[in-house]
């Protein structure tokens, strides 16, 4: 290696500044003894270095031992690798750049130097780089920074994987440029607050950060605001707007600037990827030759097969977003199996896929059915047993093993699961069921984006559940170099809910969220590539509540109203409300009416006395039971010999003092004499519970799953209601029975009581109707007339207009927010604010 030549570090000639793109400053490397003995060649010095390049699409360190056939791409997925180009067009442009500034000196540049160290990234040979970046700040002085030495040798080009977590937050910092912090003072800002401040109605404006209706008014009223000058001695003489409302609506702009930066990325990888994939244009013309020769792929899942090897091609991850019983599962099957036979899979690097507990069984036996030569294990079963399985991976590695099937549960369920899955290695991640990802601030969220793969597929029939946010949060888990620096801004504009009012920025908003998706995700209906699939019919019960339940109904409302005026209201006090109403909806056994205080007291005295029951205190007993609904307190008068004797349970005939029960009543009968078989989902185990005995006590033979259901139980259940005609129905809790689970030998669907999330119960209607069912659907909701349910079913609708606006389809694993709680109560009760 030549010798460096000194000189001025303020001073750099022409020849060693090169294009100002390429300008980079690293501090001074720590010693390392083994770096020296691998025979680096590091040469430090206190001065600057300047190295001539076109284009920094990657970073390069080189190493004596490096030679051209050894030399690797790496890539993360996340689609980095292809908008570079852009990026670093932004960056140039940001400092008014070009490809023949070569002649520039240090003095004519602006700006400060950030460092960034990107943990993790490093050669064979152990040497660490730290990458550093301009951000324009005002003009100072140049420091003298160590630096590397360029090589002679020949360079390697490295990207990190997107599994460690560590480089992955410093890798973002790359893309977190001088465009993710538009200034507030250009122009061209201002003029973009000023077309806002004077054009905008109050919907769009209700997206700035503490607006109001009364703010809204004030500025309606300063309206016109000619310069910005204007509007801020408007604001500054206004008693409601003030200074900081600008300022809020600047950084409004500002958040719209930044999304629109990222949609240009995004078409990028869009035209990236090359037109629609048909069946004329696909190049993988036959199934894999290791596929099972007796079952063939439908022609759509050829085009998905095709679309999943095009992003394959393209470095991307990605996600597979077919409705609901189109075959997900044999579409990835077939994808890994042409990996492996294409010579594509990597050795020691198997392919991870995380299920539902409740689909764990169903991926196997597709395995099997599909593509028996795949060696596939399971990750799961006791703690001793999936020990055994971590030890063994640890000391010899995964030898053979082409997938690896695991749970959510399992695979998060103690620090030694997760720190497995985040230090070894794996090709592809499959994430059935991904939508139960859609929270990007929750722990899930975390823990699975710590998960060390090359690359992600997404599985969801469902990919917008809620809001326009849930999708941002499963895009930003897909492609986190890409997203997350942008989090907070992304947060800002999609976290509203829609209103349904089609306004222009609610259309826009839903406009920005197609073109971002667009790059990432597949979406089939079934209605566009199933023309032969039986038709599936809604039919919406109104169901007209009995005379006493309806009288307690009323009388609850007027109770939650005189207790809810003029008092302040908490958002736990919405949720119990709103839960007593939806109980007596369901049934009034799920309440305390029946067992008055006084036949609480004379249970408390026997089971005081009771050596099989804990509690011996007869007044902490009676508290105890004052709290349990009528059905809880009936199993506990069967359960306990002392409380026989009071004769104290209920009679049958209190089960049937339902008006959905005495609908089932009147229907089960015809639809067992016409030869359905039928699915009934409810999300309350106590109504599952009722129905059990509803269906003893009228000879209807049944199965019954729910989350307490064993794993190992589930499929065998599954199968069982599927092979054995003489079972007429099935009871299944909406989310345990609802995911991925295949029922086709029913044809009767009956939702007893709707989910706030509406995709919860459209997962449940298509466990029968999917790619096998040979009969046509009917799906049953049961909404009590004058309730709840109705303005629950009113948002719900909301929400799949959302969805097709979208994603273009159609015709929660978790409880709305609270501030939906609080409007379905308030709509429900029939009065202005519940919280006055």
């Amino acid at each position: 290696m030549s010798t460096p030549v000194d000189r001025d570090s303020d001073s750099p000639s022409p020849n060693a500044l090169g294009d100002l793109r390429s300008f980079r400053f690293s501090k001074k490397p720590s010693f390392s003894h083994e770096a020296v003995a691998s025979g680096s060649s590091l040469v430090v010095e206190e001065i600057p270095v300047f190295v001539r390049q076109k284009k920094l699409q990657s970073i390069i360190l080189s190493s004596d031992e490096e030679d051209k056939d050894n030399t690797e791409t790496l890539f993360n997925g996340d689609g980095s690798h292809l908008i570079e180009e852009l990026e670093y067009e932004d960056t140039a442009g940001a400092h008014n750049v070009s490809s023949d500034d070569s002649n520039h000196t240090p003095n004519n540049f602006n700006g400060s130097i950030k460092s960034f160290e990107n943990v993790g990234q490093s050669t064979s040979n152990g040497i660490s780089m730290k990458i550093t970046k301009v951000i324009p700040p005002p003009p100072v002085a140049m420091p003298s920074r160590k630096r590397l030495q360029p090589q002679t040798k020949k360079r390697k080009r490295i990207k990190t994987s997107d599994g460690d977590s560590d480089s992955d937050a410093e890798i973002d910092d790359e893309y977190t440029d001088e465009k993710n912090f538009v200034k507030d003072s250009t122009s061209e800002m201002r003029q973009k607050a000023l077309e806002l401040l004077n054009t905008s109605t109050e919907i769009e404006l209700r997206a700035v950060k503490g607006m109001t209706t009364k703010k809204f008014d004030a500025i309606v009223a300063l309206r016109p605001f000619s310069t910005w000058y204007d509007a801020t001695c408007k604001a500054k003489n206004s008693r409601l707007i003030g200074e900081q409302t600008l300022q809020n609506v600047m950084h409004m702009v500002s958040c719209q600037e930044i999304v629109t930066q990222l949609m240009k990325k995004c078409e990028i990888l869009a035209l990236k990827n090359g037109h629609s994939i048909t069946t004329t244009n696909m190049l993988i013309k036959s199934q894999p030759d290791s596929l099972n020769k007796e079952l063939q792929l439908a022609g759509y899942q050829m085009i998905g097969l095709n679309w999943l090897m095009l992003m394959n091609s393209q470095k991307l991850n990605m996600m597979l977003a077919d409705e609901m019983g189109l075959g997900k599962t044999v579409q990835v099957i077939a994808f890994l199996a042409y990996l492996k036979e294409s010579g594509r899979t990597r050795p020691e690097k198997p392919q991870l896929i995380v299920v539902p507990a409740s689909t764990l069984d169903n991926w196997y036996q597709e395995f099997n059915r599909w593509c028996p030569t795949m060696i596939v294990e399971k990750y799961h079963g006791s703690m001793d047993e999936r020990r055994y399985l971590r030890t063994k991976w640890i000391r010899h590695g995964f030898g053979d093993v082409d997938v690896i099937l695991t749970t959510y549960s399992c695979a998060a369920n103690s620090p030694e699961e997760k720190k497995l899955f985040k230090t070894k290695e794996f090709h592809y991640i499959v994430y059935d069921e991904a939508h139960k990802l859609k929270n990007m601030t929750s722990q899930t969220f975390e823990v699975f984006s710590n998960f060390n793969g090359n690359y992600k597929i997404l599985l969801t029939g469902t990919p917008l559940q809620n809001n326009l946010l849930e999708l941002m949060s499963l895009l930003i888990f897909l492609m986190p170099t890409l997203f997350r620096g942008k989090v907070d801004n992304i947060k800002f504009l999609f976290s509203k809910g829609t209103k349904g009012t089609g306004s222009k920025y609610e259309m826009h908003r839903i406009e920005q969220a197609k073109r971002i998706i667009e790059p990432f995700m597949l979406r089939r209906l079934k209605a566009d590539v199933l023309k032969s699939l039986p038709v599936k019919t809604l039919v919406v019960n109104n169901v007209v509540m009995t005379e006493h339940q309806k009288t307690r109904y009323n009388t609850l409302v007027d109770e939650i109203k005189e207790a809810s005026i003029g008092k302040e209201v908490t958002d736990n006090s919405h949720m119990m409300w709103l839960m007593m109403l939806r109980k007596l909806t369901n049934h009034p056994l799920l309440l305390r009416y029946h067992f008055e205080d006084d036949k609480l007291y004379k249970m408390a005295k026997l089971l005081a006395l009771d050596p099989t029951y804990k509690q011996k205190n007869e007044q902490y007993i009676a508290e105890d039971l004052s709290f349990m609904s009528d059905f809880d307190l009936h199993k506990m008068c069967t359960e306990y010999r002392c409380l026989g004797k009071l004769g104290y349970d209920l009679p049958i005939q209190m089960f049937l003092d339902s008006g959905k029960f005495q609908l089932l009543n009147k229907i089960l009968p015809d639809l067992k004499d016409r030869g359905h078989r039928v699915l009934i989902f409810s999300q309350f185990l106590q109504i599952l519970d009722l129905l059990e005995i509803y269906m003893s006590h009228c000879g209807h033979s049944y199965l019954r799953l729910d989350g307490s259901t064993q794993v190992q139980e589930r499929q065998l259940m599954i199968d069982l209601y599927n092979m054995d005609e003489s079972l007429f129905v099935f009871l299944l809790s909406t989310k345990a029975g609802g995911l991925g689970i295949n029922l086709t030998a029913a044809d009767t669907v009956i939702i007893h009581d709707i989910d706030y999330n509406p995709y919860n119960d459209k997962q449940a209607e298509d466990r029968c109707h999917r790619v096998g069912q040979t009969k046509p659907v009917k799906v049953i909701k049961f909404i009590s007339k004058d309730s709840v349910e109705e303005s629950m079913f009113k948002v719900a609708q909301d929400k799949l207009n959302l969805e097709q606006q979208v994603t273009g389809g159609g015709n929660d694993d978790e409880e709305p927010d609270k501030k939906t709680m609080a409007q379905l109560l308030k709509q429900s009760l029939g009065i202005e604010d519940v919280s006055s």
